[in-house]
């Protein structure tokens, strides 16, 4: 499931976390510690963090330490993990490579056995890393060879539950506050600004009751109904989804970026300009709080948008994967958000808000932690 190991400290979750996000963008499979062990804190009182670190490094092939402070790796669980590493290197089980990623650190200042590996620093690491490690594993080359470009639609199936994958063709576009007929916008989605993503495919549908069910084996919702979006979910729990989920299906599953989440919502390539996704007649695309009847709705009831994706608009506000941060007006490729904040993005609107609320632009900043009947989220896969 994991073929490569992000050891870190805490203190530098969110210097580490745009790393991890990369590293799932072209393919890797990474153990990254907030992402894949969920509320930390909990896996420490159940006492099970500890397991679950020996068995991802026992099933990676590669290492990569970040860090921001030379003594981050001298004491601690950084430590440790290095160290194990080394020892299974040294012992001919690893044959793949450790790495390490230097924020503001000099090589001369690590440990002694960190010194001699390969480093790199934030600026110039994707390159290095991509080769690097490509070379001496093979797999996360193998697994990026496999998933190749997006073609055409991926209908999959998990355990009887099917749901489709809708090829993205990326492009440039104009993100935040554009003039779409009677635009209203807030502060946060200004200034408008220029984005370019690589493709992507993106679920036709929130992430349904069914699905969720067919992997968790539970259902968090309010409102129960197979074809209903899941709700009351937070960004550790949709996190924990899909780190099942891609274990099941051996694909590369996450939440949209926010960039990618406001390109599909407007059509891509397609895009006709809508205030909506897919209309400027809110009625027509979405469950709102003009006409959901203060509750949710079977997906795919309302129009889709020139994507063929239903409901960005309305029914449940979709978690993205990045961080709340302000808009600046520089061009940008692929952006993965601030790498630090105290909350995530929400996108789309839901059956609670008024229509102003259900804009493609519209961003809602949400504590990551939270459970809302109003909340649920919609995948990204890469290809």
């Amino acid at each position: 499931m994991y073929d490569v190991f992000l050891s870190c400290k805490s203190e530098d979750y969110g210097k580490a976390d745009p790393i991890y996000r990369w590293l799932v963008s072209v393919g890797y499979s990474p153990f990254f510690a907030p992402v894949s062990l969920g509320d930390v804190n909990v896996r420490v009182e159940l006492g099970v963090f500890g397991e679950e670190i020996d068995a991802a490094l026992e099933e990676v092939d590669d290492m990569i330490v970040f860090t921001s402070k030379a003594e981050y790796t001298k004491n601690g669980y950084v430590k440790d993990e290095w160290r194990t590493f080394v020892e299974e290197q040294r012992a001919g089980r690893k044959k793949g490579s450790l790495v390490t990623i230097l924020d503001g650190v000099s090589v001369g200042d690590l440990p002694i056995r960190l010194r001699s590996v390969q480093s790199f620093t934030p600026r110039n690491y994707q390159e290095g890393i991509q080769r690097y490690l490509g070379e001496v594993s093979g797999h996360a080359a193998v697994r990026k060879a496999s998933l190749s470009v997006v073609t055409d639609d991926l209908v999959m199936d998990v355990r009887g539950v099917k749901f489709k994958m809708v090829k993205v063709e990326g492009g440039t576009f104009t993100m935040g506050a554009t003039k779409e007929p009677g635009s209203d916008a807030w502060d946060d989605e200004k200034p408008a600004h220029q984005v370019t993503l690589s493709d992507y495919y993106i679920g036709e549908t929130q992430v349904t009751q069914a699905l969720w069910k067919s992997v968790m084996g539970n259902n968090p919702s309010n409102w129960e109904g197979d074809n209903l979006p899941v709700e009351k979910v937070s960004w550790g729990d949709a996190q924990e989804f899909i780190k099942k989920l891609n274990g099941v299906t051996g694909r590369t599953f996450r939440l949209p970026t926010e960039a990618e989440w406001e390109y599909a919502a407007r059509g891509g390539k397609n895009s006709k300009g809508y205030k909506y996704s897919g209309s400027n007649s809110i009625d027509e695309v979405a469950w709102y709080g003009g006409n959901s009847g203060d509750k949710t709705h079977p997906v795919k009831e309302k129009k889709a948008n020139e994507l063929g994706l239903y409901d960005m608009s309305g029914n449940v506000y979709e978690w993205c994967n990045d961080m709340y941060g302000k808009y600046n007006r520089a061009a940008q490729t692929n952006p993965q958000g601030p790498d630090e904040d105290s909350c995530r993005v929400l996108r789309g609107g839901s059956w609670l808000n008024y229509a102003r609320s259900c804009r493609v632009s519209r961003r809602y900043c949400y504590a990551p932690m939270d459970h809302s009947s109003y909340v649920g989220f919609r995948l990204v896969m890469c290809p």
